[in-house]
């Protein structure tokens, strides 16, 4: 995260969903945003998610309300983008920096 701390990534998958978690609706991301700020940074409860394959990386954002951006660019949902470590990731206004 840009702040600093760290979300480690679940290494035995090979889709990740990143979002905020909602009990309610049975929603539970793989990487929930919720405690970095997620509800009031406009994260939505599916986001987006990270692909793993091969040593390859991939975002795609899953139509989120308030966007995916990619080092700034904003992506077209439900179109993978490759990402690499040092990759700026913001969902929503929550910015966050991919290292592998």
């Amino acid at each position: 995260m840009t702040n600093g701390q760290e979300i480690t990534l679940p290494t035995d998958k090979e889709i990740i969903v990143v979002g905020r978690e909602d009990p309610v609706s049975q929603i539970f991301p793989e990487v929930d945003l919720t405690p970095h700020g997620g509800e009031t940074g406009g994260v939505s409860r599916q986001h987006a998610q990270i692909n793993h394959q091969n040593d390859l990386w991939s975002i795609t954002d899953l139509n989120s309300t308030n966007y995916t951006r990619v080092d700034g660019n904003r992506i077209q949902p439900n179109t993978p983008t490759a990402i690499h470590s040092g990759t700026r990731l913001q969902f929503g206004k929550v910015e966050v920096i991919f290292y592998t």
